[in-house]
């Protein structure tokens, strides 16, 4: 009798460990994911550059003027500047062939490699910046990503508006889900906690097992998640070894911290919630 009492315990509160540990390792991945694609995206534009070519009879005056105007603008973060030289070396560290040695002439041009100070920069004064290098003398041409350039601002804009929408409509929609399957499980056991009530137990007497209960729960469905979302992780590294530098340790770890936080807070209110309301009705209400 024992062991059916302890099997039928533990198979009501299986559903619902496993219905949290689905629904945060759905709500957990996606916010993994969006968190990484919107750094990939802000790691990208903070490093958003553009380059400006000389041509080889242009003047070290020339080049000193507009470096210097450059590195004076606020929309620049950083200027560097690239000999002839140079950019053949890395090259052949790159692609590992010195076509100096069959060319017997070095082909590539001296540039600016300008970097834009994402933060203050605008598509219009960028713009302007780029065409002030265009019509300056000596340059020879300049070379830019114009898609990213042009919506330098927008993009990022509209990637966290896109993130935070996602994030909250999921979080609403983990709630539901969390707070249906506790509802469920509280359901065949509200005439138990009507009955001891009517005989006298205190309100703390009567929550606090429950309570124990749903923090159990809540921890457990979280560590299932978290035991999903790095086997995820894992297998996609292993399929996909470039995807490595993706999934940053600390936004791991941030995510994880969530999910365990998550679980517990809603595992905890949803049962607080509607142990109240089987407390504050009739017996006859719960028929």
């Amino acid at each position: 009798m024992t062991k059916n009492k302890v099997y039928k315990k533990h198979s009501n509160a299986f559903p619902v460990i496993i219905s949290i540990a689905l629904v945060l390792y759905v709500l957990g991945g996606f916010g993994l994911f969006f968190w990484s694609a919107f750094a990939i995206s802000k790691d990208v534009q903070n490093n958003l550059k553009f380059e400006v070519f000389f041509n080889d009879d242009a003047s070290e005056e020339k080049v000193k003027s507009l470096r210097d105007e450059m590195s004076l603008n606020p929309v620049v973060r950083e200027v560097h500047f690239i000999t002839k030289d140079e950019a053949a070396q890395s090259f052949v560290q790159e692609f590992g062939e010195d076509f100096t040695q069959v060319l017997q002439y070095n082909p590539l041009k001296s540039s600016l490699e300008v970097f834009i100070n994402n933060a203050v920069a605008s598509d219009e004064v960028l713009q302007s910046l780029i065409t002030k290098a265009e019509t300056s003398d000596g340059v020879y041409e300049v070379k830019y990503v114009k898609p990213v350039i042009e919506n330098i601002g927008s993009q990022l804009r509209n990637l966290s508006l896109i993130f935070i929408f996602l994030i909250l409509l999921l979080l609403i929609i983990s709630l539901g889900l969390i707070d249906n399957s506790i509802r469920l499980n509280f359901y065949s056991q509200r005439f138990l906690i009507k009955s001891m009530q009517l005989v006298g137990a205190t309100k703390s007497f009567i929550l606090k097992p429950y309570l124990s209960k749903a923090f159990t729960q809540g921890f457990l469905g979280a560590l299932i998640a978290i035991t999903l979302i790095t086997g995820s992780v894992f297998l996609i590294i292993t399929a996909f070894p470039i995807t490595k530098s993706v999934f940053n340790p600390i936004h791991l770890t941030v995510i994880y911290a969530f999910i365990i936080v998550a679980g517990v807070v809603i595992t905890i209110s949803s049962s607080l919630f509607i142990m109240q309301r089987y407390l504050s009705r009739s017996a006859y209400e719960l028929y």
